[in-house]
């Protein structure tokens, strides 16, 4: 953890002098609250969070907990969705990336966070519309 600190502390001027921002994408190498304190502890607002609705299950944490702990930190949403499906010899699931609107996430909070924080409206199919 000290290392990223150590590289973020680094480029921050120059993300700054240049205007550009920098969304870490939530993999499932750390949990969301290892997450939240490399954003914090960054102390800059061009160092934010690209959340990414399935990547929070290999860190085996449910989105709900993801979500409310990075949504303040977001600069970036993967308007994205997924559906598990169990394997065929039955010991274990297989998660498989669908276009938005028609997985398992279709109908959680995370199509409520994209419509009311990026003006995203969908069919009601619950296909994306615009964005």
């Amino acid at each position: 953890m000290s290392e990223i600190h150590a590289i973020l502390r680094q480029i921050i001027p120059e993300l700054e002098q240049s205007n550009i921002r920098l969304a870490i994408e939530n993999h499932d190498r750390f949990k969301a609250r290892e997450f939240r304190e490399i954003i914090d502890k960054a102390y800059s607002s061009f160092v934010g969070i690209c959340l990414d609705p399935a990547n929070s299950l290999g860190a085996d944490e449910g989105f709900e907990t993801v979500f409310e702990t990075l949504r303040p930190v977001t600069i970036n949403f993967h308007l994205k969705d997924y559906t598990i499906r169990r394997k065929p010899h039955m010991m274990g699931f297989d998660i498989v990336g669908t276009p938005a609107g028609q997985g398992k996430a279709s109908h959680s909070p995370r199509r409520e966070y994209a419509r009311i924080h990026w003006q995203v409206s969908f069919h009601d199919t619950g296909t994306l519309a615009s964005a």
